[in-house]
């Protein structure tokens, strides 16, 4: 078994190679990383296994070409599977945020709003699924809502 445990390619996003703030797994994907992404994400030996046989029946497959677009091929095996923050210590201190930097980010907020409707355009935000998770878990688990199959399979383990 390979150790993907560490970032090894300068191929990824400098805030993806932070060691200290990020646990990412090394570009590539095989079995070797879909056991090692289970056993980070503590996913059950039956989940693991699916996630196994997908991967094998992903690798039967062709990449359709069907939509009649040009790019260059993917490289999927330039791609790192798994990136999440390293938990960190929270204290009262590091929890409170600036004034300032609060009004500052409040004002940008107002601003960038005011500007789309003024344009006439729609402004999506994208959040990545771990800042989901973590701001809508505690409001989700008294409702009986969970948010992921990982957190599924060890709050619900039959």
């Amino acid at each position: 078994m390979r150790d993907n445990s560490r970032p090894s390619s300068a191929r990824l996003p400098a805030r993806l190679r932070d060691r200290d703030r990020f646990d990412t797994v090394a570009p590539g994907l095989d079995e070797d990383v879909v056991r090692l992404i289970s056993r980070k994400k503590q996913e059950p030996a039956f989940l693991t296994e699916w996630r196994l046989k997908a991967l094998r029946h992903w690798l039967t497959m062709r990449e359709p070409h069907w939509a009649h677009v040009k790019f260059a091929p993917l490289d999927y095996q330039s791609i790192s599977y798994y990136s999440a923050p390293k938990s960190r210590k929270t204290t009262e201190e590091s929890r409170r945020v600036d004034p300032k930097l609060a009004r500052d980010v409040r004002e940008a907020r107002r601003t960038a709003a005011r500007r789309a409707r003024l344009a006439g355009v729609a402004v999506d935000a994208v959040f990545d699924s771990v800042s989901v998770a973590t701001t809508f878990r505690s409001g989700s688990r008294p409702r009986g809502c969970v948010l992921s199959v990982s957190e599924a399979c060890a709050r619900i383990p039959s």
